[in-house]
């Protein structure tokens, strides 16, 4: 055999060593996905196992006098091309670590701008801040929080999407359900004078809950719990569907022994419809109105998104250790099935095969 040949096979060698590397990595990252997130929430699976490999970019050097400058000029289409180059920098996925806080003070000055659109950006500027810099920037999402919170209030699209925009991407990376400071701004939410903002709020919070840690959502049920049990009584049909399915899904991620104390006083008609959607995975909608309906889809959605990152994992696994197939096969047999009606009989799910 020649030299070349020996080399081209000592190459290949060190290439497919490199793969299975990387491809363990990536399973022990979606495994550890799969098993919920911590402080940030649901996490990114592979997502985070391919930023690790990527190098942070610094955009605080690039933000030039007249990036500044341009933020406060009188003509809104100046103050727009401002945000238009930091948004161009705000495209990298991975950003480096600084301090963000004169930046992060600034955007917020401008929720208070006259032009929508510029307020529109603002917004999508901190949101992608909030992608880029994940827990480093939690500091600053919980701040912008009560703020965000109360512009749910706002019914022009230009500002409400990009405020669910930016809570949703700060409840992935930033806060989990559980934190103290989260549920507090929250309950505060659902107490708010206008009817919208309540309604979003429960609607964030039923997002959330199918990506969380078991613990944190343990502590969620010990601080909003009452406030949901009374909101299943609520004058507004979507507050109350979105309330069962936020109890189904909490029953069903921590189990009953975690909730008796909540439940005690509970009427027994509610109790079912709870039991109901915990029975069916957090699927399954109230029967209170339709529009539970469409509150069930967004809570089965982000329950599937859990479900389908565990399966990858799974797969993933597969591939690189083929003699696990009838181990995973069993585990997945043995899974919590839907049982009665009974809260007793509501099993917990078990950790992603």
């Amino acid at each position: 055999m020649g030299d070349a040949q020996i080399t081209g096979l000592d190459t290949m060698f060190q290439e497919i060593k490199f793969s299975r590397f990387m491809d363990s990595q990536a399973i022990e990252q979606q495994q550890k996905s799969a098993g919920g997130g911590g402080g940030g929430g649901g996490g990114g699976g592979a997502a985070d196992s391919v930023l690790d490999f990527l190098d942070p970019v610094d955009i605080l050097g690039q933000l030039k006098k007249d990036f500044w400058s341009g933020l406060d000029n009188d003509q809104w289409k100046t103050r727009k091309e401002s945000l238009d180059f930091l948004l161009n920098l705000l495209k990298a996925p991975k950003l480096a670590a600084g301090d963000y806080a004169d930046l992060v003070r600034k955007l917020r000055s401008l929720f208070n701008d006259s032009n929508v659109v510029v307020l529109g950006l603002s917004i999508q500027a901190l949101t992608k801040l909030g992608e880029g810099l994940r827990g480093e920037f939690s500091r600053h999402a919980h701040i912008l929080l009560p703020t965000l919170i109360d512009m749910w209030k706002e019914k022009r699209p230009q500002v409400s999407k990009p405020v669910t925009d930016a809570l949703d991407v700060y409840g992935k990376y930033c806060f989990s359900v559980g934190d103290e400071k989260f549920c507090t701004e929250l309950d505060k939410g659902f107490k708010h004078k206008v009817a919208k903002v309540k309604v979003d709020c429960l609607q964030y919070l039923a997002r959330l809950i199918p990506n969380q840690t078991p613990e944190a959502v343990t502590n969620c049920a010990i601080n909003l719990g009452p406030v949901l049990i009374k909101m299943l009584d609520d004058a507004d049909s979507t507050a109350r569907s979105t309330s069962v399915q936020i109890l189904g899904s909490i029953l069903l991620i921590v189990g009953e022994d975690k909730l008796s104390k909540i439940f005690t006083q509970l009427d027994p008609k509610k109790l079912k419809q709870i039991q109901s959607v915990a029975a069916s995975g957090g699927t399954e909608s109230s029967s209170d109105n339709s529009n539970s309906a469409s509150v069930s889809a967004s809570v089965s959605a982000s329950a599937s998104a859990s479900v389908r990152s565990a399966e990858k994992s799974s797969s993933s696994a597969t591939s690189v250790a083929s003699k696990s197939e009838e181990v995973g096969t069993s585990r997945a047999a043995s899974s919590a099935k839907p049982g009665s009606p009974s809260i007793s009989a509501v099993k917990k799910p078990g950790p992603a095969s």
